[in-house]
């Protein structure tokens, strides 16, 4: 176990267990004041911010957040213990939407739905359009073609959306 505190503190980092916030701490002061408020030492996975946001039932058309990865100007953990930077999944949606633009139910099967809008939202793409959000990320709005999987979006058993990738992992040293 390490001793964050007096003599031995080390500059680290702190995670918000209900939202995945990163807080990269300097001070004992900080330190306390983050695990006054929750924060803990070890990542815990985020509750997922990417949730359905609207469907238009005629259209059987899905909007909401593909993918969520700051809040607030911090990276969030994802359900895997990843964090993705604004840039790499700007170019990520653009990569895609260049490319299949289907989506598979639960990763698997035949291509179920199509994205038919697509916005990468970063605080430069916010900015240029004068409008801002605690939130970067990637907004989707997909057309539902399979009646199975429309059939669990209207039951609410699909509450939001998940993307599929590759990544090089990096190692975050925090000191400890």
């Amino acid at each position: 176990m390490v001793d964050f505190t007096g003599e031995n503190f080390k500059p680290h980092t702190m995670y918000n267990p209900d939202t995945g916030e990163s807080v990269k701490v300097t001070t004992l002061q900080e330190h306390l004041d983050l695990q006054e408020n929750g924060f803990e030492h070890k990542m815990t996975k985020a509750s997922s911010y990417g949730s359905i946001t609207k469907v238009d039932e005629e259209e059987r058309i899905v909007y909401g957040y593909a993918s969520v990865v700051t809040h607030k100007g911090k990276l969030i953990v994802d359900r895997q213990g990843d964090m993705i930077e604004p840039e790499t999944m700007e170019k990520a949606a653009t990569e895609f939407m260049l490319g299949a633009r289907n989506g598979l139910t639960m990763h698997k099967g035949e291509p179920t739905t199509t994205i038919v809008h697509s916005m990468p939202f970063t605080k430069q793409i916010q900015e240029s359009f004068d409008m801002t959000s605690d939130y970067e990320g990637w907004m989707i709005a997909v057309k539902v073609h399979d009646d199975e999987t429309w059939a669990r979006v209207k039951s609410g058993e699909f509450t939001g959306f998940s993307i599929g990738g590759q990544a090089v992992k990096e190692e975050i040293d925090e000191g400890l």
